[in-house]
């Protein structure tokens, strides 16, 4: 007797591994991420501005740098007088933003 139930027992353990293998291969796995999910979201430029001397200024900088394209962030501390510029590699280079920024620097400052 005991040996029926024990069989029967791993009977319906077989019954129930068949089950969970048959509907785990009807799963499909799901697809691949995108490349630009992958990828990083921006790069980060910290330059070294002196005019950055109270927080109007360091305001201005901050304000006109967000508006060249491919800016994405943009931070002005004025105590360590750093500009913390997290911008688009693909839509802007590094010695193009430094340009721009050196342009709005002189905006606020003139």
């Amino acid at each position: 007797m005991r040996a029926a139930i024990l069989f029967a027992g791993l009977l319906a353990c077989a019954a129930c591994a068949s089950h969970a293998t048959a509907a785990g291969a009807a799963r499909t796995p799901p697809p691949p991420a995108p490349l630009a999910a992958i990828a990083p979201q921006g790069t980060e430029l910290r330059l070294d501005i002196v005019e950055l001397t109270c927080h109007s200024c360091a305001g201005a900088v901050a304000v006109g740098t967000s508006h060249i394209p491919g800016v994405l962030h943009v931070s002005a501390e004025m105590i360590d007088h750093i500009l913390i510029v997290k911008y688009d590699p693909t839509q802007l280079t590094e010695a193009a933003l430094i340009v721009a920024i050196d342009t709005v620097v002189d905006a606020v400052v003139n």
